[in-house]
């Protein structure tokens, strides 16, 4: 619970145009998520889905200018575009893991799409898409991989959680040192683990067995449960 509320509390929110996020949603509202540099499955997706139907697309680091013209041309009916950078690195002499492909990416996108990025680096790379950088509608800092970073931006974006972290550091010239944006208590329902919410999760193991055993007497025809603590949905 520690690490999940430190996740929480770090995640920075350092652009949002016109208040994009936490985002409105229409019922045929149509959005995509592209995972840059990870694998297929990651934290951050299944995590989006939770909220809205979201496509689910995935590039490498160093994609082929073919795979960038179909990416390219797949998104162009889309209403929003959910970006998010993985398998980064800590070092600078390294870019941060960050590829300039990877970067050139974003900027075709962005220049396309009403887009999103989630970034799970170290936030002194954002000076890499110098003033191009301001294409991006919402950028989520979140300083590093994991279940609970991805989780927690993948939320934030949706409003299930408050954006409350502030930059460390400052990355010239758009992103001074302390910034952070702040977004509206209680917009929607979090999830979480029981453990967050302050439940032992032991506790609820019996659920399952006293809704087969009702079923099994006939005592209803199905039953669908949801347990909400705390602002989440711990169930």
């Amino acid at each position: 619970r520690l690490i999940s509320n430190l996740a929480q509390s770090s995640i920075t929110l350092v652009r949002n145009e016109n208040n994009l996020l936490p985002l409105v949603l229409t019922p045929h509202m149509k959005i995509a998520s592209v995972a840059i540099g990870g694998q297929e499955e990651n934290y951050f997706q299944p995590m989006l889905n939770q909220y809205h139907q979201v496509s689910l697309f995935s590039m490498g680091k160093n994609p082929e200018p073919e795979h960038i013209k179909q990416l390219l041309k797949q998104l162009e009916d889309y209403d929003l575009v959910i970006l998010s950078l993985h398998n980064n690195s800590m070092f600078v002499s390294r870019n941060y893991g960050i590829s300039t492909a990877s970067i050139e990416l974003i900027k075709q996108i962005a220049r396309q799409n009403t887009t999103v990025l989630s970034l799970f680096a170290n936030p002194y790379s954002l000076a890499y898409w110098g003033d191009d950088i301001l294409d991006i509608n919402a950028i989520v800092v979140g300083y590093q991989e994991g279940r609970v970073y991805e989780e927690a931006a993948a939320q934030l974006i949706f409003g299930g959680q408050t954006s409350r972290g502030r930059l460390p550091v400052s990355i010239e010239p758009h992103f001074p040192l302390f910034l952070g944006l702040s977004t509206p208590d209680n917009f929607r329902l979090g999830f979480g683990h029981p453990e967050d919410a302050g439940i032992n999760s032991t506790y609820l193991s019996g659920i399952d067995s006293i809704v087969y055993t009702g079923i099994r007497e006939k005592a209803f025809p199905g039953c669908q449960i949801v347990i909400v603590r705390e602002g989440m949905v711990i169930y």
